[in-house]
């Protein structure tokens, strides 16, 4: 199997190698026009915003391009989109980029074609290569369709792009500063707005070293509807681990109140696997019993991370409590998937300090079954 990748590997890039010399020999004799600035580009994308798809590009050079992609004409419809990329003024009206930007449009509105360009070889892998000839100009039409698509934000392509410039941008470090900042101010405007797929914006903040500010993220948080949006944003702050996240998170947990509640438990889920101080205090305390009700979701939460065997005594502690039979029982399966040597530690050293009959004999038949495998 890792010949047969090295193989494919080094077929890519000697593909791309001798179609980068034959394009230099035809560049010879007619020398592509510089790309357009940075400054160019943003001025130039930021006035796409208000383009109506489908009304400033060329619609017969579109149907062209659109009948090479039906056709799955690859290499044809890559060598096309590269001769106007590299020979036009690409940011003039009905240029290279608009005519892009309608090609695009039509994929988010057609998603079986938008499905050949992707996931068909044939046509993926001619447009990947003719990218990579042209990075420079590429670069600058990401940055122009990012403008260009803001009054769709549930486009296909606006979540294409922003799985792409991340990866984008990191391969060329500090090459497009300008397409970083867009991309930047992007994210915060789509925090603001909420029309755009909140794991789409907050997948990319890793991948490009984005924080937004700390109040943002709270209020996301805060007023978040659903458990799926709290558990995107909580993941977002157990990735910042800084002070300001473990007390935001602090707050959302003090807020719900009913600690038994699936969203606290997530919440105590992500204090946990923080290591700022604040964190760590934050669940301490939570453990502490200060306030009775948060112990069993905070003992739950600790012991879904790798602890060492002293932490036995936490275990104990739990299942000795006046929790119901079966939320006990339930924790005695959350410690065997994530900690199966706190449970022999429990049924082999203190085995005779456990007070509950129901969870003497399940903790015996569990050990029995692990010693087992």
């Amino acid at each position: 199997m890792r010949i047969a990748l090295r193989l494919l590997v080094a077929v890519a890039f000697l593909n791309v190698l001798s179609s980068s010399l034959l394009q230099s020999q035809e560049t010879a004799r007619e020398t592509p026009k510089k790309a357009p600035s940075a400054v160019e580009t943003h001025a130039a994308a930021k006035a796409a915003a208000g383009i109506i798809p489908g009304k400033a590009a060329d619609k017969k050079l579109l149907e062209s391009w659109m009948s090479l992609l039906e056709e799955r004409r690859g290499k044809e419809l890559a060598a096309e989109i590269e001769k106007h990329l590299r020979a036009d003024d690409p940011l003039r009206k009905g240029g290279s980029f608009a005519v892009l930007f309608d090609f695009f449009h039509h994929l988010d509105q057609h998603p079986r074609e938008a499905a050949l360009v992707y996931a068909d070889f044939n046509v993926a892998f001619a447009m990947m290569n003719m990218a990579m000839r042209n990075e420079e100009r590429i670069g600058r039409f990401a940055h122009y369709l990012l403008y260009a698509t803001l009054p769709s934000p549930e486009a296909p392509s606006r979540r294409l792009l922003y799985g792409y410039l991340p990866l984008f941008l990191q391969f060329h470090e500090g090459r497009f500063p300008d397409l970083r900042e867009a991309l930047f101010e992007d994210i915060d405007r789509q925090l603001s707005l909420r029309k755009m797929s909140l794991r789409v914006v907050f997948d990319a903040m890793p991948r490009v070293g984005y924080f937004p500010e700390i109040e943002k993220v709270q209020k996301l948080l805060l007023g978040s509807e659903s458990l799926r949006d709290a558990q995107i944003v909580l993941e977002h702050l157990v990735w910042r681990d800084d002070d300001d996240a473990a007390l935001v998170v602090s707050r959302y947990i003090e807020k719900l109140q009913d600690y038994r509640r699936p969203r606290a438990e997530i919440a105590m889920g992500a204090l946990v696997r923080m290591t700022s101080d604040t964190a760590q205090r934050g669940f301490a305390l939570l453990m502490s019993g200060r306030i009775a009700e948060t112990v069993e979701p905070a003992t739950r939460a600790y012991f879904t991370v790798r602890r060492d065997v002293s932490s036995a005594f936490e275990a104990r502690r739990f299942l000795n409590s006046d929790a119901p039979v079966a939320r006990k029982l339930s924790f005695l399966q959350t410690l065997l998937s994530r900690n199966a040597h706190i449970v022999e530690a429990l049924a082999t050293k203190h085995i005779g300090e456990l007070t509950t009959p129901e969870v003497v004999r399940n903790l015996k038949a569990r050990y029995k079954s692990l010693k087992q495998k």
